[in-house]
């Protein structure tokens, strides 16, 4: 229906009894077009000829294929730091990139995706590298729409795949005091770290008590790499002699749990011996002199016929 009359080069062959008429689109032909073209003209004698003809343009009624999927459809223990690529190919038309659209986990990463033509627009590589590493012990989800040239327009390709496991709950070491330490200063603070190199700690799981009292709001984390040092500042000493109970329990970031109870014994009072001599002002001896020393008179002294007297009880200093 479009009128082309002035671009068609016209040529003599048999002077003006035999002319070539000769068209060449701008454009190529759609796929599976049937283009109609009208001619008309008439001889010098007035005589017209209109006439009409159509042909079929060469046919693509193959959809496009993603393939060499990367990690394969149904894959399983896929690293945690994998890319994800495949292939785009149409052995007729062509690729349409302008069609191309991708979902991760149902998020649009078209944008995301690098295409690199392997083959021009019949084979095309597209990769895409996810911002930070996959979850261990997950499901992934991949949708592809691609279209061809021609307008081939299958349904998406979805494939999934299911990253590596990570069963092994978080370690924890470098414990102050040591377990089962005895002879712990009453002011010691408790600390320890704790590791997991897979899904990595969570800080937020960690729950210890002391002696039953609940200190997790108390603690002090740091995160270093892999690892999360905490450690408990007690508001006040310990008591001598006292066997102190940790519990602890922390998840990774895939909820494997780590639980343990220890105890560590803190000091006894420090022991002091007291002696000494009760004389007079002219050195003489005090035989039998009193000494109260701890307010209870069970454990009073007195003074030998020297005057000297010697306290062997314990002493604790605050």
């Amino acid at each position: 229906g479009v009128d082309i009359s002035a671009d068609v080069t016209v040529t003599e062959v048999n002077g003006d009894l035999l002319v070539d008429c000769d068209y060449t689109p701008p454009q190529p032909f759609n796929w599976n077009d049937t283009p109609e073209v009208r001619v008309k003209v008439a001889d010098k004698v007035g005589n017209a000829l209109d006439t009409t003809w159509s042909f079929a343009v060469l046919a693509d009624v193959v959809d496009p294929l993603v393939t060499q999927l990367q990690p394969a459809d149904a894959a399983t223990g896929v690293g945690v730091n994998s890319t994800v690529s495949w292939h785009l190919t149409d052995e007729k038309s062509g690729i349409d990139l302008s069609t191309l659209a991708v979902a991760f986990q149902g998020n649009d990463i078209t944008a995301d995706v690098v295409t690199t033509a392997v083959t021009g627009n019949a084979d095309i590589l597209c990769v895409y590298t996810p911002p930070a590493p996959l979850l261990y012990n997950s499901t992934y989800t991949v949708s592809v729409t691609i279209g061809d040239v021609a307008g081939n327009m299958p349904a998406p390709t979805v494939w999934t795949f299911d990253t590596e496991v990570d069963n092994t709950g978080v370690t924890i070491d470098r414990f102050v005091p040591q377990r089962n330490a005895t002879g712990v200063a009453v002011d010691t603070n408790i600390s320890m770290r704790m590791t997991d190199t897979e899904a990595g700690v969570n800080a937020d799981s960690i729950q210890v008590t002391v002696n039953g009292t609940d200190v997790s709001a108390d603690l002090t984390k740091t995160v270093q790499g892999s690892s999360v040092t905490i450690e408990y500042d007690p508001p006040a000493d310990f008591d001598h002699n006292l066997d102190v109970f940790v519990n602890v329990s922390v998840e990774d970031n895939v909820g494997n749990e780590t639980a343990l109870t220890y105890s560590f014994r803190t000091a006894p009072p420090a022991t002091y011996v007291i002696s000494g001599r009760i004389l007079t002002a002219t050195q003489a001896p005090v035989v039998g002199a009193r000494i109260s020393w701890n307010g209870n008179p069970a454990d009073d002294v007195y003074s030998d016929g020297n005057g000297a007297f010697l306290i062997t009880g314990a002493i604790e200093v605050p």
